[in-house]
Protein backbone atom coordinates (compact mmCIF):
# COMPACT_ATOMS: atom_id res chain seq x y z
CA UNK A 1 0.00 0.00 0.00
CA UNK A 2 1.54 3.37 -0.86
CA UNK A 3 0.63 6.10 1.24
CA UNK A 4 2.22 9.88 1.23
CA UNK A 5 3.34 11.21 3.69
CA UNK A 6 0.29 13.76 4.18
CA UNK A 7 -1.90 10.35 4.21
CA UNK A 8 0.47 9.14 7.08
CA UNK A 9 0.04 12.76 8.89
CA UNK A 10 -3.44 12.39 8.43
CA UNK A 11 -3.85 8.89 9.98
CA UNK A 12 -1.83 10.17 12.99
CA UNK A 13 -3.44 13.07 13.70
CA UNK A 14 -6.96 11.84 13.27
CA UNK A 15 -5.91 8.71 15.69
CA UNK A 16 -3.38 9.40 17.69
CA UNK A 17 -4.29 13.63 17.80
CA UNK A 18 -0.89 14.88 16.94
CA UNK A 19 -0.66 18.25 15.44
CA UNK A 20 -0.24 18.13 11.69
CA UNK A 21 1.07 21.36 9.93
CA UNK A 22 2.82 21.38 6.23
CA UNK A 23 5.29 23.89 4.77
CA UNK A 24 3.74 24.84 1.70
CA UNK A 25 6.86 26.48 0.63
CA UNK A 26 8.21 22.53 -0.05
CA UNK A 27 7.67 20.84 -3.45
CA UNK A 28 5.51 17.74 -3.50
CA UNK A 29 5.59 14.33 -4.71
CA UNK A 30 7.85 11.45 -3.72
CA UNK A 31 11.92 11.72 -2.87
CA UNK A 32 12.50 8.40 -3.76
CA UNK A 33 10.54 5.29 -6.06
CA UNK A 34 8.73 3.11 -4.62
CA UNK A 35 10.56 0.28 -3.35
CA UNK A 36 8.89 -3.52 -4.00
CA UNK A 37 9.07 -5.87 -0.45
CA UNK A 38 9.15 -8.29 -3.14
CA UNK A 39 12.63 -9.42 -2.21
CA UNK A 40 12.04 -9.40 1.56
CA UNK A 41 8.91 -11.55 1.36
CA UNK A 42 10.92 -14.04 -0.68
CA UNK A 43 14.06 -14.52 1.16
CA UNK A 44 12.89 -13.80 5.12
CA UNK A 45 9.18 -14.75 4.73
CA UNK A 46 8.65 -11.30 5.43
CA UNK A 47 4.83 -10.01 5.21
CA UNK A 48 3.75 -6.82 5.30
CA UNK A 49 1.45 -5.15 8.18
CA UNK A 50 -0.79 -2.36 7.59
CA UNK A 51 0.41 0.90 8.44
CA UNK A 52 -1.92 1.65 10.87
CA UNK A 53 -1.48 -1.49 12.87
CA UNK A 54 2.25 -1.30 12.75
CA UNK A 55 1.70 2.72 14.73
CA UNK A 56 -1.06 0.91 16.73
CA UNK A 57 1.00 -2.38 17.93
CA UNK A 58 4.44 0.55 18.07
CA UNK A 59 2.81 3.00 20.54
CA UNK A 60 0.81 0.50 22.44
CA UNK A 61 4.33 -1.35 23.03
CA UNK A 62 6.32 2.11 24.08
CA UNK A 63 3.83 3.74 25.82
CA UNK A 64 4.41 1.58 29.31
CA UNK A 65 7.86 3.05 29.00
CA UNK A 66 6.78 6.52 28.49
CA UNK A 67 6.94 9.18 31.40
CA UNK A 68 3.56 10.75 31.96
CA UNK A 69 4.86 14.26 30.92
CA UNK A 70 5.93 12.83 27.46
Amino acid sequence: ERLSIREIAELLQRKYGFDVSFDLEKPEGPSMPYISPKKAMEILNWRPTRLEDGIEATINALRPTLSPDS
